[in-house]
């Protein structure tokens, strides 16, 4: 069943991602009407593929008048807009199907999951945006960028402006989509643009000092910033990010102390934001006052993921705040509770390599290497190659504990990935179990036979079977794979 909604977008050279979006949301829409402002690649040929209906406008950097042009298409009752470098993350028909239902509703927030950095680490900084609403001819987008119908909804007398558990995933923030698209170029063109028609917008200025924070130009940041915030009203939807910015800003700037009385100011009226939480208490790091941080960052735990409130960074409340909080406890010399820290940062992010390289030597600190290794066993498919080589170079410094395998390695040889081969081969050679480890190294070496590391392995164990045969001693097993753990 198809919804009574169309799918609207804006696109131009978009054919390395179109097809992305529109497969997302192809079989819950009626229609799909694409402005195209000016497109020199496929985007046109796989829009069409997908049954839209291409409108082509010329680009004259305006956001909001080109999407208008794309609503005044639509037919259905309710539209959707999506970028072609975002996606709809798992759409439930059902639920959708009864937000279309609720008649005194006329728009919908949806949570925005917006990907930063590099995708492989998975870290995203969520927003909520209104991208889900009537059909109606009152409702249209405003701003030359960073554009929004939620004014214009909340302004229609009688009707309701709510959120909704959907989520859009947008990776148009990555750095190398940054790059390549020379986004902070157009966007600081626009908003300067805009600026010299609407000079008092304070919204365009708060989108004049992000784009300066986002080159990581702080000063000039912090001039737009604090020139705005004593007119910016308290919870006009993006006043909370402002003090965020700001005071963050302050801290690359080394005014510490202004940044620690904004953060107050700030916490004043909005106490559970666990971002502001994090920062002050990395200001009270910087001033080695780790016992009032970690309070701090247990307070933000409490709280935990706050996303759907705020403009947020992915672990916020959650995992990022036990590494935090792991960090502080190892300048408390508390390392048990420094290592329950980085195993529940890792319970909610096994992926997050953050963690991991603070997590392997508290686990060496407190020989407690195998309840490591039986983590990495539970969480296998979730966590990259690197983790497992700082496992790799805990196990060569470990010693201890060694008295049988982990239930991973009595598992599918062929279901396991080279670094959990390779670990397995280390840990048999430390447990004095050199056929088995001869074992797991030669699967490794016909599986990888470009890889060095189970090759060092195999000789080793040549060279503990001989001395064994022959009477003479073998050398501490940790001391002889130092080179094996190296070769990594």
């Amino acid at each position: 069943m198809k919804l009574n909604l169309s799918l609207c977008m804006l696109v131009q050279n978009e054919e390395d991602c179109l097809e992305r979006c529109l497969s997302s949301v192809v079989n819950i829409v009626s229609e799909i009407i694409v402005v195209d402002a000016g497109s020199t690649d496929q985007s046109q040929k796989i829009a069409k593929r997908y049954g839209a209906s291409v409108v082509t406008v010329p680009w004259e950097d305006d956001f909001a008048k080109a999407r208008n042009e794309g609503l005044k298409q639509a037919t259905k009752e309710w539209i959707l807009v999506l970028d072609a470098d975002e996606e709809l993350e798992e759409p439930n028909l059902s639920y959708l199907n009864h937000l279309l239902q609720q008649e005194e509703v006329y728009g919908y927030f949806v949570k925005m999951k917006n990907y930063v950095g590099h995708l492989s680490t998975g870290e995203y900084v969520t927003d909520s945006v209104c991208r889900l609403f009537r059909n109606h001819p009152e409702i249209r987008f405003i701003g030359s960028i960073h554009e929004e119908v939620s004014p214009v909804i909340q302004a229609i007398p009688g009707v309701r402006l709510e959120f909704a558990d959907i989520t859009v995933r947008h990776y148009g923030y990555l750095d190398e989509i940054i790059r390549r698209k020379k986004k902070n170029e157009r966007n600081l063109r626009i908003i300067q643009g805009a600026l010299k028609r609407h000079p008092d917008d304070l919204r365009l200025q708060y989108a004049l000092g992000t784009e300066y924070f986002q080159r990581e130009d702080y000063r000039n940041a912090l001039a737009v910033f604090e020139s705005i915030l004593p007119r910016v009203p308290v919870f006009s939807g993006y006043d909370s990010d402002l003090f965020l910015k700001m005071a963050y800003a302050m801290r690359e700037t080394g005014r510490h102390q202004d940044a620690e009385h904004a953060i107050e100011k700030a916490l004043l009226f909005y106490p559970d934001f666990t971002d502001l939480l994090e920062l002050k208490a990395m200001l009270l790091m910087d001033r080695e006052n780790y016992q009032d941080a970690y309070l701090i960052l247990l307070q933000a735990i409490e709280l935990g993921d706050v996303s759907c409130q705020y403009t947020s960074s992915s672990g916020s409340g959650t995992y990022r705040s036990h590494y935090l909080a792991g960090l502080t406890c190892e300048y408390l010399y508390l390392w048990q509770e420094a290592k329950n820290h980085y195993l529940k940062a890792l319970l909610s992010h096994p992926g997050y390599l953050s963690a991991w390289k603070r997590l392997a030597p508290i686990s060496v600190l407190l020989q407690e290497t195998g309840e490591l290794v039986n983590f990495l066993a539970e969480y296998r498919d979730r966590i990259p190659e690197t983790a497992w080589n700082l496992v790799i170079q805990t196990i060569r410094k470990d010693n201890t504990d060694k008295k049988q395998l982990p239930a991973l390695y009595k598992t599918d040889p062929d279901a396991l990935t080279y670094p959990e081969k390779l670990v397995a081969g280390m840990l048999a050679y430390n447990c004095g179990e050199y056929e088995g480890a001869f074992s797991w190294f030669s699967k490794a070496c016909s599986q990888f036979p470009n890889r060095i590391a189970p090759f060092v392995g195999l000789l080793h164990c040549y060279v503990a079977k001989a001395r064994s045969i022959s009477g003479q001693p073998i050398d501490p097993p940790a001391s002889d794979l130092r080179f094996l753990a190296l070769c990594e």
